[in-house]
């Protein structure tokens, strides 16, 4: 094999690392899933006039992927998509709480960095009993940069959104809409586009995560 082909390979395999790691925020070990839950995402983030929130969740993951390579995690995690899974949900959370500076861009970058390296500590800890940590990276350090946030003045945290008062009346056609986008908020998303986009990529790798997705969010409302 030439060298320009293992480059290729190599570009080919960190490619799949990141958008498997996309669909690894639902448990499903799919390049493709990934790739849908990636257009979703952007579809949202546009519809809803926040394109950083898209742009963070493709930096995100791409940072905390690449962050496994100097702690020697396992390439069958990489290739699975257990890398860059946290980095992604951190670059939906920053730039949809945080105003888009400078500072956040490189907040967003170490917290996803970060995301990698305490998921391998914590797993090494937690594995003794059985107990895989999940996303807990993620909101253990979103929470600490939040709290953070209020005494530097760099990172700027935008304001709550105001209480939605409750609606006088339900039809079909606002809860099948509010059904949808319990969906595409798992990604912090406010899109019922986002919510199909996402079903349809769960679909392509597991009907019955399609169904129990549905299913949850149904019973949410």
């Amino acid at each position: 094999m030439t060298e320009n082909n293992i480059t290729i390979r190599r570009i080919w395999i960190g490619i799949k690392s990141v958008s498997t790691g996309v669909g690894q925020v639902m448990f499903q070990q799919s390049a493709i899933t990934g790739l849908i839950f990636l257009c979703g995402i952007f579809w949202g983030s546009y519809e809803c006039g926040t394109p950083q929130v898209a742009w963070g969740a493709l930096a995100g993951t791409i940072a905390a992927t690449l962050a496994a390579f100097p702690v020697n995690t396992g390439c069958s995690e990489g290739r699975s998509g257990l890398w860059g899974f946290n980095g992604t949900l951190v670059g939906c959370a920053f730039p949809t709480f945080f105003a888009p500076t400078v500072f956040m861009w490189c907040s967003l970058v170490l917290c996803a960095v970060l995301s990698t390296w305490v998921r391998a500590g914590m797993n090494n800890v937690l594995g003794k009993f059985h107990i895989n940590s999940l996303t807990f990276p993620f909101v253990l350090l979103t929470w600490i940069f939040l709290l953070a946030s209020r005494v530097m003045d760099s990172l700027i945290p935008l304001n709550a959104a105001a209480p939605v008062s409750s609606p006088d009346g339900f039809s079909m056609a606002s809860l099948a809409i509010y059904w949808l986008k319990g969906i595409s908020q798992v990604f912090l998303i406010n899109s019922w586009i986002t919510g199909i986009l996402f079903l349809i990529g769960l679909a392509v790798c597991s009907r019955m995560a399609a169904a129990w997705a549905m299913a949850g969010s149904a019973i949410g409302i």
